[in-house]
């Protein structure tokens, strides 16, 4: 009797540790099909805008006019989601009214392109946008709809260093022809 309960025994540890080992590997099998957790390591490229801003930005509300409207605002700009992506939040006058957008950036491991989301609470929309940056410069390309109708629009940021960097807004409204409506300057607060 001692014999078979032994060997109930050991076959009860080996059921055991069997079980253990399969839930280990179906765990390893789920986390490389999930890909790794945390900011991929692009993530680094963006750490030179984490802080605050002064921004001095230049619009034009007719894409066909000469005349620049220029106002004053500010930035912050924080990751989240452990490095994932970066928040910005932003808040100036437009038009003599408080103007306030968020955007998030971060990089796509799946598609190795960098992606932007912008809303703000003059458009009440998300525009979504996809690029990439080469030379310290990151371009990304999307689009939204303006008074029903849709458009293309370009977003770049170059020139950046340590406490300043440029941005340049660019619309078309077919898609080949794009005209620079928007220009900011953005001066790390000290």
């Amino acid at each position: 009797m001692k014999y078979l309960e032994l060997l109930f025994a050991f076959s009860m540890v080996f059921c055991v540790f069997g079980a253990m080992a399969i839930a280990d590997n179906h765990q390893q099998d789920v986390q490389q099909q999930a890909g790794a957790m945390g900011a991929p390591p692009e993530m680094k490229e963006c750490r030179m805008l984490i802080g605050d801003w002064d921004v001095v930005q230049k619009w034009k509300m007719d894409p066909t006019s000469d005349e620049w409207m220029t106002e004053e605002g500010t930035s912050t700009f924080e990751y989240a989601l452990d490095g994932a992506t970066v928040i910005q939040h932003f808040e100036s006058q437009m038009m003599g009214m408080p103007f306030a957008g968020l955007g998030m950036t971060c990089f796509n491991r799946e598609t190795g392109m960098w992606q932007t989301s912008w809303v703000d609470n003059m458009g009440a929309q998300i525009m979504l946008m996809e690029g990439d940056m080469h030379d310290d410069k990151m371009v990304l390309d999307g689009t939204g709809l303006w008074n029903g109708q849709k458009y293309w629009a370009r977003v770049s940021f170059y020139n950046m260093t340590d406490d300043r960097f440029e941005w340049s807004y660019e619309m078309s409204m077919d898609g080949k022809n794009f005209v620079q409506t928007g220009h900011m300057v953005y001066s790390k607060k000290k």
